[in-house]
């Protein structure tokens, strides 16, 4: 029976980071993401949408070029890709949506999961200066940054029979099994070598990958 679909399930240590920011608790600290479990203790994350942008971005790397985002035609439209999954492959694999008189909408086979870490914040603050406004003849703009250190997992899902493939009449997209193959071997590619590219000048994570546990 063919495989329809592939789970990838990893870990990924980070010894300093702040992964991920949430809103201000107070002006002068920057928080993370957290979410409560059940034991009632705070455990920091990475969403969903941070990862995906970090995938996107390895890929980049890698030397695929990617759909630009564009601006909305229509008022208070959302901003988007140029929706060209035949050409772009972050169009195929993580799907799009075009608001315009007729919306142009494809339901990307590449589910991600946020990054959840395995142990709890416990309270770590990195204490910080910025010294611009000083030599602007201005007082140091002394400010705070949650941090944390430990074991994040994460797991990505894989349509493979909608790699490639249309699920509207709105657009095209119909690839050969050779191109469908390439472009999951490099989002597997981009999943092992995947770092964060957030707030990289004072937390350089290296978060590649430790374990796989496909399904």
């Amino acid at each position: 029976m063919d495989c329809k679909c592939i789970t990838i399930t990893y870990l990924t240590r980070a010894s300093y980071a702040s992964l991920n920011g949430s809103d201000k608790e107070a002006d002068n600290i920057s928080s993370i993401k957290k979410i409560t479990m059940s034991d009632g203790m705070q455990y920091p994350y990475k969403s969903s949408q941070a990862i995906r942008r970090d995938l996107r971005e390895q890929l980049a790397v890698m030397g695929w070029e990617l759909s630009e985002a564009v601006v909305a035609k229509q008022a208070k439209g959302a901003a988007s890709t140029l929706g060209e999954p035949e050409k772009y492959i972050d169009d195929d694999l993580f799907g799009f949506m075009i608001a315009d008189k007729n919306t142009k909408k494809r339901t990307g086979p590449v589910r991600v999961s946020p990054l959840i870490a395995l142990e709890p914040y416990v309270g770590d603050l990195d204490f910080a200066t910025n010294y611009m406004g000083a030599k602007a003849g201005g007082d140091p703009n002394i400010f705070e940054t949650e941090i944390h250190s430990g074991f994040y997992r994460g797991t990505i899902l894989v349509e493979l029979d909608r790699v490639g493939e249309a699920d509207a009449d709105s657009y095209k997209l119909s690839l050969k099994n050779d191109e469908k193959t390439k472009r999951v071997k490099a989002l597997v590619d981009a999943v092992q070598n995947l770092w964060g590219i957030g707030r990289q000048s004072r937390f350089l994570l290296t978060s590649l990958l430790n374990l796989f546990v496909p399904r």
